[in-house]
C-alpha cells in the first residue's frame, strides 16, 4: 500500500482556507517552463475498466501493454473473432520494446509484464481477490465481483484498498495496527460517506444505493470471513460505515488512467516503411480497424434512443450554447482504460483554467506537466472535468465534489 511515498521535493502542501482546505504548491528555487514535467506519481491503488480488458491487454499491476506487437494483434484478433494475423513488418522508427508475459501464480488469467510486477500486484492485494483456484460461480468473491461489474467497478477498487490494508498490517506483524492504516489512509485523502457525494444523477435512490452498498460488503465480508476467521477486520474495516466513507473517499480522488496502444503508435508513423511492407501491415489491421468501427456504429445506434431521451429533460444547457472541445486525433486502435487514486495529486485543487495537466506515458504513473509558465510559490490546479464545456455544465459536474468554482473563467461566466 503506496501510501507514504513522500511529497515530491519540487511540491509543498499548504493550508489555504476552511473553505479549500489545503493545496499543492510548486516549492523549486526557479520557474518551470511550459511543457516541463513538474512531477510524477505511482497510484497506490489502480484497476483497468473491466469492458477494456478484452480490448487491451496489459499488465494487471503496471498496465504496461504486453508482448509484442505481433502478440498484440493476436489477442485482437482473437478477442474480435477474427482470422489469426500474419506478423507485422518491422517499423524503422517505432520502437516498441516488448515485455515478457507472466501469468498469475493460481493461474488466473492475470498477466504480468515483469516477475516484480506479478509479485507486487500479489502480495499487495492480488493474493485476497484472485479467482485462480475458485471453481464454483456461488462463491462469495466470484459473486463479489460479478456483482461489482454489474453495478459500479468502484467496489473492485475498494476491494483492492482492504486488501492492502490487511496486507501491510500483516507484513508488519501486527506493528502497525488496522486503525493506524485506516487514520493514515484518511488523513491522505478528501472524504464524505458514499451517499453525500453521489446525488440523483447516479440513479439510484437513496436506499437502492445503500443496498447495493450493503450488498457489496456483505460478499467482501464472507470473502475475507473464508481467509481471516479473526473478527479485527470485521470490525475496523469491514463494516458498513468504515465501507461507505471508503467509497465516498475513492469517488472524490479517483483520476482516470488512459494511454494509447503501441499498434496505435504504429499506425500513425506507418509512412516510412515500404510500400510493399506498409500494404502487409494493412491488410493486417484494416480488418481490426474495421470491426471495431461496426461494434461502435452498433453501441452508438444502441445508445442513442438514451441519448436522445436524457437531452429532452436537460434543463440546463441553452440549446444555442455551443461546447467547444480541443482538437484530438481519435484513436483507431483502443487504449488503455482504467482509474486510480494518486495521494499527491488528489491534493491539487481545480481550477478550469489549470495550470498542469496529468498525463500517462504508457504505464499506471501519473506525469504532471506544466500547461504555462508556473512561478515558485504558485498553486498547482488541474481540472477535474471537461474545462472546455460550458460554465453550466462544469458547475453541474463540480457538484460531486462539494464546492463551487471561483477560478476565473468561471467567475467571468465563460
Amino acid at each position: 500500500m503506496q501510501l507514504q511515498q513522500g511529497i515530491p521535493s519540487v511540491c509543498e502542501v499548504k493550508y489555504i482556507s476552511p473553505q479549500k482546505g489545503r493545496g499543492l504548491f510548486l516549492a523549486t528555487p526557479r520557474n518551470i517552463v511550459k511543457g516541463e514535467v513538474i512531477y510524477t506519481e505511482r497510484p497506490f491503488v489502480a484497476v483497468q475498466h473491466v469492458r477494456n480488458r478484452s480490448e487491451a491487454w496489459t499488465c494487471g499491476y503496471c498496465f504496461r501493454f504486453l508482448g509484442n506487437l505481433n502478440d498484440q494483434t493476436n489477442k485482437l484478433c482473437q478477442h474480435l473473432k477474427l482470422p489469426h494475423p500474419k506478423n507485422l513488418p518491422p517499423h524503422p522508427k517505432f520502437n516498441f520494446a516488448p515485455t515478457q508475459v507472466f501469468e498469475c501464480f493460481s493461474m488466473c488469467g492475470e498477466c504480468y509484464c515483469s516477475e516484480a510486477c506479478r509479485t507486487q500486484a500479489w502480495n499487495l492485494h492480488h493474493q485476497f481477490l484472485c479467482v485462480g483456484q475458485i471453481t464454483s460461480a456461488s462463491h462469495p468473491l466470484f459473486r463479489f465481483k460479478t456483482h461489482s461489474i454489474e453495478s459500479n467497478e468502484l467496489f473492485l477498487l475498494a476491494a483492492q484498498v482492504l486488501a492492502c490494508m490487511i496486507s501491510r498490517h500483516i507484513a508488519s506483524n501486527g506493528k502497525e495496527s488496522l486503525l493506524e492504516i485506516r487514520t493514515l489512509l484518511l488523513n491522505s485523502f478528501v472524504h464524505r460517506p458514499i451517499w453525500e457525494v453521489l446525488g440523483p444523477e447516479c440513479g439510484l435512490t437513496l436506499d437502492e444505493l445503500k443496498n447495493m452498498v450493503i450488498q457489496s460488503l456483505e460478499l467482501l465480508q464472507q470473502t475475507f470471513q473464508a481467509i481471516f476467521p479473526n473478527t479485527v477486520y470485521f470490525q475496523d474495516l469491514l463494516n458498513p460505515d468504515f465501507y461507505s466513507i471508503l467509497l465516498g473517499m475513492l469517488e472524490l480522488n479517483d483520476n482516470a488512467i488512459g494511454f494509447d496502444s503501441p499498434l496505435e503508435f504504429y499506425l500513425r508513423e506507418i509512412e516510412p516503411i515500404s510500400p510493399a511492407e506498409k500494404k502487409q501491415a494493412e491488410e493486417i489491421l484494416t480488418p481490426i480497424i474495421q470491426k471495431l468501427e461496426d461494434i461502435q456504429n452498433e453501441d452508438d445506434e444502441e445508445w442513442e434512443d438514451v441519448d436522445d431521451n436524457e437531452e429532452l429533460g436537460d434543463e440546463g444547457e441553452d440549446e444555442d450554447e455551443e461546447i467547444e472541445t480541443p482538437d484530438k486525433v481519435i484513436p483507431r486502435i483502443p487504449n488503455f482504460e482504467g482509474f486510480g487514486s494518486f495521494p499527491t495529486t488528489a491534493m491539487m485543487n481545480h481550477s478550469c483554467v489549470p495550470n498542469c495537466i496529468v498525463n500517462f506515458n504508457g504505464d499506471f504513473n501519473a506525469v504532471i506537466t506544466a500547461l504555462r509558465d508556473i512561478q515558485p510559490g504558485e498553486e498547482l490546479l488541474h481540472s477535474y472535468i471537461e474545462e472546455s464545456d460550458p460554465i453550466k455544465r462544469r458547475r453541474e459536474e463540480l457538484k460531486v465534489y462539494g464546492f463551487v468554482c471561483d477560478c476565473i473563467k468561471c467567475s467571468s461566466g465563460s
